[in-house]
């Protein structure tokens, strides 16, 4: 279902949930057609600059930051759910790792929810 033709009396997260799992299936199911040859291209070198509204930035830095959104915007799903999200550690270190080297963070203390901090959010502590 196309973002606009989204029904905007449908219960937000339930229904959106649905709707992006939708939309992954059917992204995957394309993406398996011989024609297209499988998913995106492959990513470029890590190092390779390219373009961003901050000016140029490593391929390797804009995916960690779309891993970070992928990471975070789960979590918010899940706590409009009354649940909780929280990646694998690999990930985590990965986001912490990547926030230490631009602006110096520190994740004391259970580092994803110092990492959902950082953001903005209030995580429940454990």
């Amino acid at each position: 279902m196309p973002i606009l033709d989204y029904p905007p009396s449908a219960t937000p997260w339930p229904a959106a949930l649905d709707w992006s799992a939708a939309e992954l299936r059917g992204y995957l199911a394309a993406a398996a057609d011989p024609a297209v040859q499988g998913l995106a291209t492959r990513c470029p070198p890590p190092g390779r600059l390219m373009g961003h509204q901050r000016g140029p930035v490593p391929v390797g830095l804009q995916v960690l930051w779309g891993l970070s959104e992928l990471a975070v915007h789960r979590d918010d799903l899940a706590g409009a759910m009354a649940s909780s999200y929280r990646p694998s550690d690999a990930v985590v270190a990965a986001l912490v790792a990547t926030k230490q080297a631009i602006d110096g963070f520190e994740a004391g203390g259970d580092p994803w929810l110092a990492y959902l901090r950082s953001t903005g959010r209030d995580p429940k502590s454990p």
